[in-house]
C-alpha cells in the first residue's frame, strides 16, 4: 500500500468509499445516463452517442485542470495476458497514457485473491495511479472501451475501473460501463453548473435525489 497516496485520498475525500457503485457512496454526486442497451444497443449510432455524451461531461470536469489523477483498479488473475487477447481486454495506462508519462505509473496497492477451498492464488486485485494532464490522456479511446466492456466483439475492452480525480475540485469522475457515469465530490459548488447544463442527461431513475441536493 503507498501510505503516502492513501493519506492524501484520505484527506481530499474523508471517510468516502472509493468503489462501485461511486453515487451511492458520496453525499454530494451526479449521476448520468449514457445509453439504453434494452432499447439502443442495435442502433448503429448508439455506441458513438454515448461516447461523446462521456466526452462532453469530462471535457466540462477538466479542461481547465493543470493536474489530474488517474486510478485504476483491476483483478488480476494468474493467466491474465491469455485472458486479455481472448476476451479482447486492454489495459488504461499502459495504452491510453502518453508514453512520456508511464515511467511515473505508481502502485497503490495489490492484494493477493486466494482459492476458499484449495489455497491457491487465483491472482491480484492491483490498484495503480499516475498524476498527468488530460492531454497526456486519451480519454476519449477510454471511454470506447469502457463502453464496449459487456461488448468486447466490437473491439478493445476495459475490466478495470477508472477513477479520475480533479483535486482542486475535489471531484472524482467514473464510467461504469455504456449505460451511464457518475461525477461526485465535496463541495456542492464544483456538481451544481454540471446538474444545471446537463440537466436532460441526469439518470432519472435517481433524479429526485439529485433535485433534492441540487434543485433547491
Amino acid at each position: 500500500m503507498n501510505n503516502d497516496f492513501n493519506d492524501w485520498l484520505e484527506q481530499t475525500f474523508p471517510q468516502m468509499k472509493l468503489e462501485v457503485p461511486l453515487f451511492y457512496n458520496f453525499p454530494l454526486g451526479l449521476r448520468f445516463e449514457l445509453g439504453v442497451p434494452y432499447r439502443g444497443i442495435d442502433d448503429p449510432t448508439y455506441f458513438e452517442q454515448l461516447q461523446q455524451h462521456a466526452v462532453s461531461l469530462f471535457e466540462a470536469v477538466f479542461a481547465e485542470s493543470e493536474q489530474v489523477c488517474v486510478l485504476t483498479f483491476t483483478y488480476q488473475t494468474v493467466l491474465s495476458d491469455i485472458e486479455r487477447i481472448e476476451r479482447n481486454e486492454v489495459q488504461v495506462l499502459s495504452t491510453y497514457l502518453r508514453s512520456e508519462c508511464f515511467s511515473q505509473v505508481k502502485l497503490h496497492s495489490q492484494q493477493p485473491d486466494y482459492d476458499e477451498d484449495t489455497a491457491e492464488l487465483n491472482g491480484y486485485i492491483q490498484s495503480q495511479y499516475v498524476w498527468c494532464t488530460i492531454h497526456d490522456l486519451d480519454y476519449a479511446g477510454i471511454f470506447k472501451a469502457i463502453s464496449y466492456t459487456d461488448f468486447p466483439e466490437r473491439g478493445a475492452s476495459l475490466s478495470e475501473s477508472v477513477y479520475v480525480i480533479e483535486p482542486k475540485q475535489q471531484i472524482i469522475f467514473h464510467m461504469y460501463d455504456d449505460r451511464g457515469l457518475d461525477i461526485v465530490g465535496m463541495q456542492k459548488g464544483s456538481l451544481q453548473r454540471l446538474y444545471e447544463q446537463y440537466y436532460d442527461w441526469l439518470l432519472p431513475y435517481d433524479l429526485e435525489k439529485m433535485d433534492q441536493v441540487f434543485g433547491t
